[in-house]
């Protein structure tokens, strides 16, 4: 049986400190990507009802990389906590 993935861009360029909006996700694993161009710290937030938000275990990051997401609730977003320069995008895949 194939999977499709998804992947949905929840962060666009991103050039100040701030949450994005949050984004209902499915599934027990999401994949997330973080392109920091130049200088900014972002952390990934879970919310079971788009209200409350708790950090995940996607912190401080300062890199681009690709990161899994363990923990699941029904909500995410992005927040970039410290901006220093260029911008910041951020997708999250998951099996549809």
């Amino acid at each position: 049986m194939r999977q499709k993935i998804q992947a949905v861009k929840i962060l666009d360029g991103a050039v100040a400190t701030g949450a994005g909006s949050a984004h209902e996700v499915e599934g027990t694993r999401l994949g997330v990507y973080i392109q920091v161009a130049t200088t900014a710290t972002v952390k990934i937030e879970t919310s079971p009802d788009g209200a409350l938000w708790m950090d995940s275990g996607i912190t401080g990051k300062t890199a681009t990389a690709y990161f899994a997401l363990d923990e699941t609730h029904r909500f995410v977003r992005a927040n970039v906590t410290a901006w220093t320069a260029g911008a910041v995008n951020v997708w999250v895949a998951q099996v549809v």
